[in-house]
């Protein structure tokens, strides 16, 4: 909270549980549209991986709900990164002005993207 005020620090906490609260039910969504919200003992091996920690371990240091949300996050984010549309990325601009240009529309889209949420 250092450098904000009460109020400031309640809209962040509150943007920020709203976003937590989209993705999360994104989330759900996708597994649901796919039929994976079931979790296997694979899938929590994955997470026990990604953490170091056993599932046992997780759940009592973060809750069972935790863990298995954040189990079936990296399912679903795994899904989403196997089944992707890859493009190749385009050559860097050349010049200056190019360069300019790019950042130019790369701020545009962002916050089209932000306007869109």
């Amino acid at each position: 909270m250092t450098g904000m005020t009460k109020e400031e620090y309640e809209k962040q906490m509150r943007t920020n549980g709203e976003e937590y609260a989209k993705m999360k039910m994104l989330v759900k969504e996708i597994a649901a549209k796919e039929g994976m919200e079931e979790l296997t003992e694979a899938d929590y091996k994955a997470i026990e991986k990604q953490y170091g920690y056993s599932k046992q371990m997780l759940v009592q240091m973060a809750g069972e709900e935790a863990v298995d949300f954040e189990t079936l996050y990296l399912k679903v984010s795994d899904f989403l990164l196997e089944n992707a549309n890859k493009v190749e990325a385009p050559e860097e601009p050349e010049t200056e002005a190019a360069e300019s240009e790019a950042a130019a529309e790369e701020s545009e889209s962002a916050a089209e993207t932000k306007a869109a949420q």
